[in-house]
């Protein structure tokens, strides 16, 4: 069986650069979306972005973000009804949520 993997060029992280703004301001209702979800997160240390203001920059940084703001919202829900009630450890919560994102961004199963 001939190999179908897609070859991948590797780019230094720092050559990279933000998009511009697509969005001024986000509207409201979308900022305390984003409020609302940024907390499990952050508990998680499981973004790049050092704050919720650079988490909701990013987003004005989105061609639909409310579309992406949805999606983080469902991944979060999955993740508060998987680990409700239950003692775990940081690595362990780290690695459910790890398993849910990848199931929602790659198809990959949980």
């Amino acid at each position: 069986m001939a190999d179908k993997r897609i070859p991948v060029d590797l780019i230094n992280i720092r050559k990279l650069k933000r998009n511009k703004y697509v969005f001024e301001e986000l509207p409201e209702h979308l900022v305390k979306r984003v409020s609302r979800i940024y907390p499990v997160i952050e508990e998680l240390k499981f973004s790049s972005f050092n704050n919720l203001e650079e988490w909701i920059d990013a987003f004005k940084r989105d061609l639909y973000p409310e579309r992406e703001i949805a999606i983080w919202e469902v991944m979060v829900g999955e993740f508060l009804k998987e680990t409700k009630g239950k003692e775990m450890s940081l690595e362990k919560k780290r690695e459910i949520f790890r398993k849910i994102l990848n199931k929602n961004f790659f198809g990959q199963p949980v």
